[in-house]
């Protein structure tokens, strides 16, 4: 797996602080070297869903969205660790966690109840295009949405940002079962 974090910084493909300034969000060095360690813990998994959440790292800031039949919740926060828990039922939990100081944010993932991802792009009338990543449920419905977040104040994203979301797409496919 380590080959594998070297061939995407050398094919650009690990997103870098905003050109021409620097970031408010970790660095890429810090995100590669969390991104190792998530490597290492799903290597050996065949599973493509530990491996998509494993490389939401590499995507910079994201705002996670979920909707419920009353609330929707959004929130900002870049993924600084991925860790797996098996509950006592058995089902297994993914555990997105920031480790920016100032951010307690974490999103757990039940596993089970997952039964894929899409990745969808969508064109906003302003001319800005949306990155989305779906984790679907077992009804067919998105469980959990994370976007891209422009990193910049005027709206832009990062641009190895949005070349690793299409270098995800293109491993991954428009959508697969977990």
């Amino acid at each position: 797996m380590g080959l594998l974090l070297v061939m995407l910084f050398g094919a650009g493909l690990v997103p870098m602080s905003s050109r021409g300034g620097s970031s408010v969000f970790a660095p890429v060095r810090q995100r590669a070297a969390r991104a190792c360690i998530a490597m290492d813990a799903v290597s050996g998994s065949d599973r493509p869903i530990k491996k998509l959440l494993s490389d939401l790292q590499f995507l910079g800031p994201l705002r996670f969205i979920v909707q419920g039949s009353g609330a929707i919740l959004e929130s900002v926060a870049e993924v600084g660790s991925v860790t797996y828990k098996v509950l006592d039922s058995g089902a297994e939990l993914a555990t997105l966690k920031a480790d920016t100081g100032s951010s307690d944010f974490e999103a757990h993932v039940r596993l089970s109840e997952v039964s894929g991802a899409r990745f969808e792009t969508k064109d906003k009338a302003d001319g800005k295009t949306l990155f989305l990543i779906r984790l679907i449920n077992q009804q067919g419905a998105p469980a959990l949405t994370c976007l891209l977040q422009a990193e910049s104040d005027d709206g832009d994203y990062d641009p190895s940002a949005v070349q690793f979301y299409n270098g995800l797409r293109d491993h991954f496919g428009e959508s697969f079962i977990a």
